[in-house]
């Protein structure tokens, strides 16, 4: 038993050394201060109030303190223009040291009509908790002004006005004006300032001591305790304070000097110490510092003065002037002529009387001082003509005169001017000009086959011009042409047989009327032909001739015709007897209403022409024959004919004429009126003159003309030259404009 409680007790001891043992051993352990399971506080914002244009005061609370007494309170704000995360740079403050339930703050410093966030905060030990954005808006602080327009504007002053249109927070302060010669809107812009001492809404500013004729620019402006408002941006422009005067009114004008009248209207802001007039010959705005002046006393109202020493016939340009503190005016230049002791005059525009012909005139105004002048005119192809070219003296003093140039050339610039001469020299007139009508222009082009020279029959009927029949190279043609001015080419029935170098000729009157005959000529075959036909214009139709074959011409080609009345003429040509031809001197005659029992037609032999010829020209001009021209040999290289004669007995006799000039064969020709124009193989054209009866020579054609003319038309005033083998375009020729020097 005593050996049990040794053992036991002995247990108990070993066990609580043991245990001293370890717990000696042990570190001090460390005692926290700290609470366990509490969280970080929870608190909302309430509301804002007492919201003005820099401050507002927020409201927050507390809700819960979540097991950790709540050290700081407060908020943060932000511009509604940044970002959340700004919070962090932005403005914060602290409302209060702690504890649960409301806390306040008045924040200050904020821009007026401004948009902004806030957040209540809680911090305790645990951390920091945000409550949700606010959102306010602070109200206008700023007043709010308009600048009005500005009165009483002088040389050197003006009122402005302003008016507060909205009076902001807080009371005004100040009240006024900037002002500035260049806009204040620019930053850099210097700028004056004026107070005004009124107190009501509506306020103004007397703005002294200007610079005269400036533009200033003014802002009305408004201070309160949150800042400066402008307003708009008003100009004002100053008067100049310069007088307000008249144009000169002219009272007299001589050879030497000029009498005026001036006006001072206003005398401006201040008096005048000095008038006159100013004058120039140089310039069109004389001034008193550097052109010649005559003064005439001061103050307002009208005044005259004489300009002597003056140069005649010349332009001076006159101002009227005045002159006060503000400097000097002038009114509108005048600008006059003294007399010319020439004699003055004018010319007339140029008029086409009629082709070749130019009506032209002028006015002898004055006659100077140089006595009674005399006046004409002149001209020439080169600007300003004188009296050393071509020259009319026409008038006697003073008066209108008028006169014709003629033989005026087509397609040249003219350049006339009247004279006038007295005894000190010759004045001109204004320089007048015309372009007269071209010579030579193009018109239609032609529709059919083109031809080889010579080859075809053309003649010249009523108001067109017809061709056809030749030879285009390679086979006859039968095909039929007229030429309308007005339409251009048109097409006709063809003639019943393809032949080449046919007689023709245009019979008016008699019991055929108005027809186209044609006679013999070369058919397809190469064979001659003595068939005679004729075509009616109005009809469209051809139709055969029935004649007696038995005394008549014969096969033959290249005979010319033409008619006088219905008596048709046919003269010379070429006959075949087989292989052999013999160009002939034969004339005959038939009238298409002379009919035999038979009602056949009958031709009468005339006597012989003077030579024989083929190919060459025909007409009837005035009752009077003309025939001859053409070819006188046949080939390759023919020999032209250039002899004309002339009938008066219808061709009963015949008398020579002057030969046709020029080293080129003739090629075709045609009866203008009274006289004759034909075209030779090297281009030039030739006009004789049965009155005067000698030949003339004219243009040349233009170069894709020449040795390929193949028909003439003389039509209302105008020759048209037809197509040759290698053009087919129209050429109209104006005779009466073509003038050879």
């Amino acid at each position: 038993m005593k050996r049990t409680v040794h053992i036991f007790l002995y247990t108990i001891l070993l066990t609580a050394v043991v245990f001293f043992t370890l717990v000696g051993c042990a570190e001090e352990p460390e005692i926290r201060d700290e609470i366990f399971g509490a969280e970080i506080p929870e608190v909302v914002i309430d509301s804002t109030g007492s919201l003005k244009a820099t401050q507002v005061t927020v409201y927050g609370n507390v809700m819960q303190e979540n097991g950790a007494p709540v050290i700081e309170t407060g908020f943060q704000w932000r511009p509604e223009t940044t970002l959340p995360q700004d919070y962090m740079q932005g403005d914060s403050m602290k409302a209060s040291d702690g504890g649960k339930g409301t806390f306040s703050l008045i924040i200050k410093s904020l821009k007026s009509t401004t948009a902004y966030y806030v957040r209540a905060y809680a911090r305790n030990k645990i951390g920091t908790q945000y409550s949700k954005e606010w959102y306010f808006t602070t109200v206008q602080g700023l007043s709010s002004v308009e600048t009005l327009e500005a009165d009483e504007v002088q040389a050197d002053s003006f009122v402005a006005y302003g008016r507060i249109v909205h009076k902001g927070e807080g009371e005004i302060i100040r009240r006024g004006f900037y002002y500035s010669t260049v806009s204040l809107t620019s930053i850099s812009a210097p700028k004056d300032s004026l107070v005004s001492y009124m107190e009501t809404d509506t306020f103004a500013c007397t703005l002294e001591g200007l610079d005269p004729a400036t533009t200033y620019y003014i802002q009305a402006f408004v201070t309160n305790h949150t800042g400066t408002a402008l307003g708009n941006e008003k100009t004002v422009i100053t008067l100049d304070g310069r007088s307000s005067v008249s144009s000169p009114q002219i009272m007299s004008v001589g050879y030497e000097e000029i009498t005026l009248q001036g006006n001072i209207i206003e005398a401006g802001e201040a008096p005048i110490t000095e008038r006159g007039f100013c004058y120039s010959t140089d310039h069109a705005d004389p001034t008193i510092e550097v052109d010649d002046t005559i003064r005439c006393g001061d103050g307002q109202g009208i005044f005259k003065s004489t300009l002597r020493d003056l140069l005649s016939n010349t332009e001076y340009y006159i101002r009227v002037y005045a002159i006060n503190k503000y400097g000097v005016a002038y009114g509108a230049t005048i600008s006059i002529c003294t007399l010319s002791e020439l004699p003055e005059v004018t010319t007339f525009p140029i008029e086409i009387e009629r082709p070749g012909v130019l009506r032209v005139g002028g006015e002898v105004i004055s006659q100077g001082n140089g006595g009674i002048p005399v006046a004409g005119i002149c001209w020439s192809v080169n600007p300003l003509p004188t009296i050393n070219d071509y020259k009319q003296q026409i008038l006697h003093g003073l008066g209108t005169f008028n006169t014709f140039l003629y033989n005026m050339r087509g397609g040249v610039t003219y350049y006339v001017r009247a004279f006038a001469q007295n005894n000190v020299s010759t004045t001109y007139g204004e320089q007048q000009t015309i372009e007269t009508p071209s010579v030579f222009s193009t018109v239609a082009s032609y529709g059919g086959n083109l031809r080889t020279v010579r080859s075809a029959s053309y003649v010249t009927l009523g108001s067109r011009g017809y061709v056809f029949g030749g030879d285009d190279g390679l086979s006859m043609l039968n095909e039929l042409y007229c030429y309308d001015p007005a339409r251009g080419w048109l097409q006709q029935r063809a003639y019943g047989a393809k032949r080449s170098w046919m007689m023709t000729a245009a019979v008016m009157g008699g019991e055929t009327k108005d027809v186209i005959v044609a006679y013999g000529g070369i058919d397809q075959n190469n064979i001659v032909s003595d068939g005679f036909n004729y075509y009616d214009p109005t009809f469209n139709n051809w139709h055969e001739i029935e004649y007696e074959r038995e005394l008549s011409p014969g096969s033959t080609y290249g005979s010319i015709g033409c008619a006088h009345g219905d008596e048709v003429y046919l003269i010379g040509g070429v006959q075949r007897n087989s292989s052999v031809e013999i160009i002939t001197s034969d004339v005959w005659t038939i009238s298409l209403g002379d009919r035999n029992q038979s009602r056949k037609c009958v031709w009468r032999k005339k006597n012989n022409f003077p030579e024989s010829f083929y190919g060459g020209f025909a007409t009837v001009i005035s009752d009077t024959l003309y025939a001859g021209l053409g070819l006188r040999t046949s080939g390759a290289a023919p020999v032209g004919n250039r002899k004309l004669h002339f009938s008066t007995d219808r061709g009963e006799t015949w008398e020579n004429l002057p030969d046709m000039p020029g080293e080129g064969l003739y090629l075709t020709g045609v009866a203008h009126g009274e006289n004759v124009y034909v075209a030779d193989t090297n281009g030039d054209i030739w006009l004789f003159d049965t009155g005067q009866r000698v030949w003339a020579h004219k243009s040349r054609l233009p170069e894709t003309w020449q040795e390929s003319v193949h028909c003439m038309f003389s039509l209302n005033g105008y020759i048209y030259f037809g197509f040759g083998r290698d053009w087919n375009t129209t050429l109209r020729y104006f005779p009466e404009w073509d003038v050879i020097e």
